[in-house]
């Protein structure tokens, strides 16, 4: 039996291309496509859904108040946060409205499908992005974003912009970072 899976994005080239994405693997399958709050809720009353990808940025009821909602009349439903928001306080919000993963839409590729089989083992998932804000969080309090180390090389603490005067800024070669010292490639300060 396939895992039912429901879509919700309000943006409909984003669900097409998740679509085609999951089909890729047999033991999956998208059963609905929601593009906003209301209609999540909607169809997993109507009909059958194991797991709901769902977007936290969404036109009327959003994802975190959908999923609250949601896991309420049917807490044995999955649900993965997938937002372009890596925001601690989204993370925070979505997770206690009772989502077993969150990834950001950057990081959707393989790593929705490692999400998916993650929390179908009754685990919970975070993409690394998220990991690491997590754990500042966690580590740091409430505080500040991460900063990077004042101490760091500029090429520990740039990464590379293809918009950047390259003549104004080079990172330094350094033959444990793969990628900083590729031709055409240059730094740009991080502020985190």
């Amino acid at each position: 039996m396939s895992l039912r899976i429901l879509l919700a994005d309000d943006h409909q080239m984003f669900r097409h291309a998740l679509r085609a994405l999951l089909a890729r693997d047999p033991e999956l399958e998208v059963v609905a496509e929601a593009a906003s709050g209301e209609e999540v809720l909607a169809i997993a009353d109507a009909q059958p859904v194991d797991l709901v990808c769902m977007d936290i940025a969404m036109p009327g009821m959003d994802g975190i108040e959908a999923t609250r909602r949601l896991l309420a009349r049917h807490p044995a439903l999955r649900v993965i946060g997938l937002s372009a928001f890596a925001d601690r306080q989204f993370v925070t919000d979505l997770l206690a409205a009772g989502a077993r993963g969150y990834i950001t839409k950057g990081e959707a590729g393989d790593e929705l499908l490692r999400a998916i089989r993650t929390v179908c083992e009754g685990r919970s998932y975070l993409c690394p992005e998220v990991a690491a804000t997590v754990a500042h969080r966690r580590l740091h309090g409430r505080g500040a974003p991460p900063q990077p180390d004042a101490q760091a090389r500029p090429a520990q603490r740039c990464r590379t912009h293809p918009l950047r005067d390259p003549q104004r800024h080079q990172p330094e070669r350094d033959p444990g970072r793969r990628g900083l010292s590729a031709p055409g490639a240059f730094a740009l300060p991080v502020n985190r």
